[in-house]
């Protein structure tokens, strides 16, 4: 047993729950926000999450990773109120998530990395709500010198805070994040390679388990990159090959997003999503238990395994 930070203070992993390990309250760009107001209605945005929030606690989830960190929309006091308000725990995430543009690329990694030393030490957004993990992405298939720039300081973050390390990776790149990762001197079982599911290549998914690292099977829910039934299947697999303890299930879900949108539901504006009617609507916290369970089941897993991914995994993966 230890004790992981939330966004609520500290909360034992014999408290965590079950869990989803990562997911997004929303991704809202910060700087258009601040120049017109009226981008999000921010009270009507609380209100719906909240709604969210509570509808998967009643269904059992008592815990969100949630990995947004500042450079995808995060908003400590807002994800701090919908904790509140939901009675869902939600441990924040520091990092970053733009890696070939932008704020970081030009001035010292060591200072990069003391920022977020700070909101792991001291406090987010001038609070004192500290992360609990740390959040990285690699964006291409393979990663590039300004990726592998970002990973070092990710690591050097973690050695200096003992946090770990949850990434997102696109195609290929997760192995090539481990590489980075290790030669830093990064225990790699502190780790989870994020959307790995959104691979049907459990061959090279299985390079990534036998390093030690958690596989982010982390993005059900979005069947336009890869269905449902495929990523079952691909679940199975591992399960069968014997990497089911190293498996994070969780959809990479938010109640609001202003950027590229696969699946096409949020709408042109906030204003428009708003006014619909989300209630059947597949894309939410809910859907592990609305699509996913049954299609493990109809796969021939138990609620033995059920509670392995969602309820002792993530407490593993904290307490290492």
């Amino acid at each position: 047993m230890v004790k992981i930070n939330t966004v609520l203070g500290k909360l034992s992993t014999e408290d965590l729950g079950m869990t989803l390990m990562h997911e997004h309250l929303g991704t809202v760009d910060a700087n258009v926000w601040k120049a017109f107001p009226d981008w999000l209605n921010r009270s009507e945005f609380i209100d719906y999450a909240v709604g969210q929030y509570k509808k998967v606690k009643d269904r059992g989830i008592d815990t969100i990773v949630d990995v947004t960190p500042l450079d995808l929309g995060r908003d400590i006091h807002m994800i701090k109120e919908v904790s509140e308000k939901s009675g869902v725990n939600v441990v924040a995430c520091t990092g970053i998530y733009g890696n070939s543009y932008g704020w970081h690329l030009y001035k010292d990694p060591d200072y990069i990395a003391s920022l977020f030393i700070r909101e792991a030490e001291t406090g987010i957004e001038g609070t004192d709500i500290k992360a609990g993990v740390i959040k990285c992405a690699t964006h291409e298939d393979h990663i590039n010198q300004d990726d592998e720039r970002m990973l070092k300081i990710i690591a050097k973050v973690h050695k200096e805070t003992g946090l770990p390390i949850i990434t997102h990776s696109i195609g290929h790149s997760g192995y090539e994040q481990q590489d980075v990762f290790e030669a830093e001197g990064v225990d790699l079982s502190r780790v989870v390679i994020g959307h790995l599911g959104d691979l049907d290549e459990v061959e090279y998914i299985v390079k990534v388990a036998e390093r030690g690292s958690y596989l982010g099977l982390d993005r059900f829910s979005i069947d336009t990159i890869q269905p449902l039934k495929v990523r079952a299947q691909v679940l199975k697999e591992l399960c069968e090959r014997g990497y089911r303890d190293q498996i994070i299930v969780s959809h990479d879900c938010m109640c609001f997003m202003d950027g590229r949108d696969s699946l096409n539901i949020f709408g042109s504006t906030w204003d428009d999503f708003y006014k619909e009617n989300h209630e059947d609507m597949e894309y939410q916290y809910t859907y592990v238990f609305d699509y996913i369970w049954p299609e493990l089941e109809r796969l021939g897993m138990t609620q033995e395994d059920f509670d392995q991914f969602l309820i002792r995994t993530p407490r593993t993966f904290f307490e290492r």
